[in-house]
């Protein structure tokens, strides 16, 4: 596992998996609640957004994707990057941001 945060409300944790998969667990019972998958590589970063309600996820695949948390979809895929993007997060104000290395 390479990171974890967790949600603002604390009830769940996101785990980046270096199997390429976020996992969502509840915080409270450590039950696995949901599985994202998508990317193709290793996860190396993981942001839940101010109201809990999204999940932004770096990849070593060189994407950043953002997930609803309610459905496990992929609301948006952030592509461009030249090299692996290792962490991500969000503004204040809900906005996502991410560095690449």
């Amino acid at each position: 596992m390479a990171a974890v945060c967790f949600s603002p409300d604390g009830t769940l944790v996101a785990s980046a998996g270096w199997d390429g998969a976020v996992r969502l667990w509840g915080a409270s019972d450590g039950k696995l609640v949901r599985t994202f998958s998508g990317h193709g590589k290793p996860i190396l970063g993981v942001a839940f957004d101010p109201s809990g309600e999204r999940l932004a996820s770096a990849s070593e695949d060189a994407t950043v994707r953002v997930w609803d948390v309610g459905s496990g979809e992929t609301v948006r895929k952030l592509v461009g990057h030249t090299d692996p993007v290792n962490a991500v997060a969000w503004s204040s104000d809900g906005g996502a941001g991410q560095r690449q290395r």
